[in-house]
């Protein structure tokens, strides 16, 4: 289980179903979600859901569907593959996929990145942002992934292949 401020929940996916539960022990609320699909989007469907029921203005994510996109060239692309640790236990891989890159986070199924600039990406699978960070050098070295009010860090592991 994860505790991300107030909420604590978990997630899981198999076989192409996907389950997610989540409660905020203050508002002494919960909710639990099972699909019969594996696509990203029932852990941010969760999450709005329980800050919706706890009387918040349900969050959208950060960037809308129809958010202006710009189109990045093979090298800016490959520049940003790698692979990054977040925690001892979950990393993220940035990988190409012909004219666009693609996200992978541990235990999760891979989702496109839509680029607003070089090095700033939004997911319209679910509520999340990333930003690729570059060291003095001008080489990525380091990702930040925006998701449920937290920014994670995590250092680049693996230069691009």
């Amino acid at each position: 289980m994860r505790d991300v401020g107030r909420t604590i929940w978990h997630n899981g996916e198999t076989g192409g179903y996907h389950s997610y539960v989540a409660f905020d022990p203050q508002q002494q609320l919960g909710v639990v979600l099972l699909s019969s699909s594996s696509i990203g989007t029932v852990d941010g469907m969760g999450y709005r859901l329980l800050r919706w029921l706890a009387g918040e203005p349900a969050p959208s994510p950060p960037a809308a569907s129809g958010a202006p996109t710009v189109t990045l060239c093979t090298g800016q692309l490959d520049a940003l593959v790698g692979l990054y640790q977040l925690t001892p236990l979950f990393e993220i891989e940035i990988k190409r996929d012909g004219d666009h890159l693609i996200g992978q986070a541990t235990g999760q199924p891979a989702l496109r990145l839509f680029a607003t600039s070089d090095t700033h990406f939004f997911l319209r699978a679910l509520p999340a942002e990333i930003d690729l960070v570059r060291d003095p050098a001008g080489r990525i070295s380091e990702l930040v992934l925006h998701q449920n009010g937290q920014n994670l860090h995590g250092k680049r592991r693996l230069a691009p292949r």
